[in-house]
């Protein structure tokens, strides 16, 4: 067995009534274990796991390696970036200030920042509802350049305030924004006069007695931090954690699963908000699917408060059932992991059908590609696919694929991809432009300049494809 394949048992399953779900504690945890054995077979999963009910944990197990290079094992004192997760904790903080009457939800956020560009139209409650129409800061130009030196609130702020508004009129639209909760943070700075980071450690953290919990950048140390890893479909690994966001507000937490149910509990038993505010917070707001910082949705008319965290290279789900009392925390140092795990969980929870996990469309045809000689049929191609069980529902899943082999030096299989992506797709003119660009790495200008043209004439304005030909032609 591969060391990812490694799982630390770290918490036997306790035997606690869950009667308003599928069934008992002992029915879920093998059902469980049985799921979780594929998903690290199959190495779509590295991280930890916990179930809780009324903060009795009743599953908690660890899977995979923290870090590779050095085989050191996942444990559930690893710690985990939580991504987007850390919204939550922002906005948890921010109602705090609310809750004291420090600021009101329908103050205009130029109120408390006067150098905020945008009028007084956008009020902290827009902020908090991903309605204030405002770009994300990862959307600036030059964000990409500067990041790595973005470190205080105040270093943030122009990466918000040189944009142009997305929606003119605020609390109309909905569109996720990270920008939103840079300006809490700023808010909170202002109005606490503390640095936002030393705010969330004294008004959230410690009161939860959240002890494994880091508020950290890349560049420091956080001891039994998990590395971040991704995979391709060739099941090849690589690391990706010098892309993580430094922690302003909506990213840049590490903690543990047993750390995320402290903090769990404390809301539950009204240690850090009163009961009205947590009700307000999961009242929708313009979509039904929105509150106050929370996503919401239904299981079986019960209503469940969440939010996920994905950047490159790590993952997070962290799931509350409100009515159950019950928790689902999934953190991973995988690429887009822990999504696909919460849900099948979740379904073991309440008795809903799910899927065993199984290879990725792009896996099943390299293994069958090596299994037969770098092959793939060369009719009826979508005919394998639908035959396996697998859809293909846009060009750019096989494209992709198509330019990881490229990637890996696998040009031929390259190759066989790009001609299947023509016979599934044979009107798109990037699906043209792509086996163009392959032959010409083979070095068959005919075929790649025959292929180029095709692609014009299906759009004529596909600049890649035009600037190639005029390489060619001259």
């Amino acid at each position: 067995m591969k060391k990812a394949s490694v799982v630390i048992f770290v918490l036997s399953l306790c035997l606690v009534s869950f009667s308003s779900l599928a069934g008992s504690a002992k029915d879920i945890g093998p059902e469980i274990d049985k799921l979780m054995e594929r998903f690290v077979e199959l190495e779509h999963f590295s991280g930890t796991v916990l179930v809780a009910r009324t903060g009795q944990v009743i599953y908690a197990k660890a899977f995979g390696e923290a870090n590779k290079d050095h085989g050191v094992p996942n444990t559930m004192n690893t710690r985990f970036e939580l991504g987007s997760i850390a919204k939550v904790i922002t906005g948890v903080g921010f109602m705090r200030l609310v809750e004291k009457g420090t600021v009101r939800l329908e103050d205009p956020v130029v109120e408390h920042l006067p150098g905020f560009p945008f009028g007084d139209k956008i009020q902290i409650i827009h902020l908090l509802t991903h309605t204030s129409g405002l770009p994300d800061y990862t959307a600036h130009p030059q964000f990409r350049a500067v990041w790595p030196l973005l470190r205080t609130v105040d270093d943030f702020l122009p990466m918000v305030y040189e944009q142009k508004l997305k929606e003119d009129t605020p609390g109309k639209t909905f569109s996720y924004c990270s920008s939103g909760f840079v300006l809490l943070a700023a808010i909170i700075e202002r109005m606490s006069g503390r640095a936002f980071k030393d705010y969330i450690r004294e008004e959230v953290l410690r009161p939860c007695g959240m002890m494994e919990t880091r508020v950290a950048n890349l560049e420091d140390v956080v001891a039994n931090r998990a590395t971040g890893y991704v995979k391709d479909s060739l099941g090849r690994f690589a690391t990706y954690a010098y892309w993580m966001v430094p922690f302003i507000a909506s990213a840049g937490i590490q903690t543990t699963a047993g750390d995320l149910l402290k903090f769990d509990r404390a809301l539950a038993e009204g240690k850090l908000l009163s009961p009205a505010i947590m009700v307000r917070m999961v009242e929708p707001f313009l979509e039904k699917n929105w509150g106050i910082v929370w996503r919401l949705d239904e299981i079986d008319g019960r209503k469940v408060a969440y939010h996920g965290g994905e950047t490159t290279g790590v993952s997070a789900m962290y799931r509350r059932y409100l009515e159950d009392g019950t928790t689902l925390v999934v953190l991973s140092n995988y690429h887009r992991a822990a999504r696909p795990v919460a849900a099948a969980i979740e379904a073991i929870l309440f008795g809903k059908p799910y899927e065993m996990p199984r290879p990725t469309a792009q896996e099943f045809l390299y293994q069958y590609m090596t299994r037969n000689g770098g092959a793939l049929p060369s009719e009826e191609s979508g005919q394998l696919l639908k035959e396996s069980g697998y859809d293909i529902p846009s060009l750019a899943d096989l494209n992709g694929f198509g330019y990881e082999l490229i990637k890996a030096g696998e040009i031929d299989m390259a190759l066989q991809v790009f001609r299947m992506n023509i016979r599934l797709f044979p009107n798109e003119a990037n699906a043209y432009d792509s086996l163009a660009e392959t032959y010409l790495l083979k070095g068959d200008r005919e075929a790649a300049i025959r292929y180029y043209r095709k692609a014009l004439e299906i759009n004529p304005k596909l600049s890649s494809a035009k600037a190639a030909l005029d390489r060619l032609q001259k």
